[in-house]
């Protein structure tokens, strides 16, 4: 009944009055399921996804440093003339081992400092959604008051248009 009856509604508002069918719009290729979405194409959340983006990024870099580090440099010089080991050529490689063992809480620091940043862009991407909602919300409510408007309109409309007509 619902159905029938929006159907109706939307002929009245449209002005068709022969019988027509609803169809599920064709997606353009070049539409992802991105823009399907409420609010995706919104500045402000794009860049509340990069900033939390970022603070994983952080978390991860202050994570990394707690590994120990292993480091290899090489060296190979070619000299014209020949040295003590008579060759033109000398060459040293370095292997390096590193492991931090005590940095006085700097890296524990630092890792608190991601945790909470990546907390306070998750909290800020929570309280713009929370916005987002309450902008569809009150978007509705305006639609659904202006097709009220829209009505009252329509039907003042045939009125007059009955009271014209009774009055030629």
């Amino acid at each position: 009944i619902a159905k029938a009856a929006s159907h109706e509604q939307l002929a009245i508002l449209l002005g068709i009055t022969n019988d027509f069918k609803l169809v599920m719009p064709v997606l353009k290729s070049s539409e992802t399921k991105e823009s399907k979405i409420p609010g995706a194409a919104r500045a402000d959340l794009a860049a509340v996804d990069t900033a939390i983006e970022a603070a994983i990024a952080q978390k991860k870099s202050v994570w990394w440093s707690f590994a120990p580090e292993l480091t290899a440099d090489g060296l190979l010089r070619w000299d014209s003339q020949k040295g003590f080991s008579e060759r033109n050529y000398h060459a040293d490689l370095m292997v390096t081992f590193r492991l931090p063992l005590y940095d006085a809480g700097l890296r524990y620091s630092k890792l608190k400092t991601a945790r909470a940043q990546l907390a306070t862009r998750r909290s800020q991407k929570a309280a713009l959604s929370r916005k987002i909602q309450r902008e569809i919300i009150q978007s509705r409510a305006e639609l659904k008051a202006a097709k009220k408007i829209r009505s009252i309109a329509d039907q003042a409309l045939a009125l007059a248009k009955a009271a014209a007509s009774d009055g030629k």
